[in-house]
């Protein structure tokens, strides 16, 4: 999948879509083919799963279909699969999106209001987070740090979704909009430093945004030729973001640091012209999706290119067809979808 240091060992952490299939792979050596950990599903239900966040740690979030309905989970390889619950007085379902490296986890739920955030972890359980003042105290948590602060959306008085960054102990702030902007802000990543990313609109449309307390909610731009928007769906510690943004061949994975600014990523050969990264890790590696006809998962490293995940997995795994990849930590380990061989029928 990627070549990193030789003496590292690295894994594709994979959910499956189909059927279950208790196989647990060994890692692979760096820069050689890689390996597929099934991770399972819930019990009592139609054997599908999807991973979303994978942390440094080696945690995965994500959702399944249980007996009591859509339910989120972290997995671990101790614990296996870990059911998070679901808010009270709601309609049994939960996702997580992400997990830090302590394993608390964050997400929505349904409650007996709607759909909140909330935040997870074993010993005291789900967590509403409420929403911002004013609100209707619905919305969702979508990205968390080590430091256990949350960022996700929340509706205010007004009607409009915004922003929020949530500090344990010191709750919830609200991010607002860019200049501009009067309908919407959406976070989607916080890195170790307390930089937030996501997408809000402006006077130029939806935009991606980087936003820290020193300098505010700032214009990340978009890349040129196409309808001037744009979205951040990741940040890493040394301040690399990527995203999607409309060009003139439609919507492109784009990198941004603070040096080059926005730079358009290439599509895998063969594609159609239109991608999105969904994450990227200190080391700079990205993963996402690219459109050949049929979507397909990818890694793209300056040094290598971009690249099919599917054509990188060991000869064991080669029957296994990867749909998605959503996140992926410094250790190459990626989590997202797949269907297994007995899922091909």
């Amino acid at each position: 999948m990627n070549p990193i240091e030789s003496d590292r060992s690295v894994c594709l952490e994979f959910m499956k879509i189909a059927v279950l299939v208790l196989a647990i792979a060994l890692p692979a050596r760096a820069g050689g083919p890689y390996s597929v950990i099934d991770l399972g599903d819930l019990p009592g239900g139609l054997s599908v799963s999807q991973g979303f966040g994978v942390s440094e740690s080696g945690y995965v979030a994500g959702s399944s279909i249980a007996g009591t309905g859509t339910r989120g989970f972290v997995w671990d390889s101790v614990n296996g699969m870990q059911d998070v619950g679901d808010l009270p007085g709601g309609t049994n379902y939960s996702r997580a999106y992400r997990v830090n490296s302590i394993g608390q986890a964050i997400g929505d739920s349904v409650s007996d209001v709607g759909q909140q955030p909330f935040i997870w972890d074993s010993l005291n359980g789900m967590q509403n987070l409420g929403g911002l003042p004013g609100g209707s105290g619905l919305g969702l948590a979508s990205g968390i740090n080590d430091l256990g602060y949350v960022v996700g959306s929340s509706y205010v008085a007004s009607g409009a979704s915004h922003a929020f960054l949530w500090i344990p102990v010191a709750g919830m702030i609200d991010l607002g909009v860019l200049p501009g902007g009067s309908v919407h802000s959406f976070p989607t990543d916080i890195n170790e430093q307390i930089t937030v990313v996501g997408n809000s609109s402006s006077a130029a449309g939806s935009r991606a945004f980087r936003w820290d307390f020193f300098n505010g909610m700032q214009d990340l731009g978009d890349l040129p030729g196409g309808a001037d928007t744009s979205s951040a769906r990741a940040i890493n510690d040394v301040g690399q973001i990527v995203g999607v943004s409309n060009a003139t061949t439609g919507d492109r994975a784009f990198i941004w640091d603070e040096i080059n600014g926005m730079q358009l990523l290439p599509i895998l050969p063969g594609g159609t012209g239109e991608n999105q990264a969904t994450d990227i890790n200190n080391k700079g590696q990205v993963v996402g999706l690219s459109s050949t006809g049929l979507s397909k998962p990818f890694l793209w490293e300056r040094e290598s290119g971009m690249r099919n995940l599917n054509d990188l997995l060991t000869p064991a795994f080669a029957d296994w067809n990867i749909t998605e990849a959503w996140s992926i930590n410094d250790l190459g380990w990626i989590a997202g979808t797949g269907i297994s061989p007995e899922g091909k029928r």
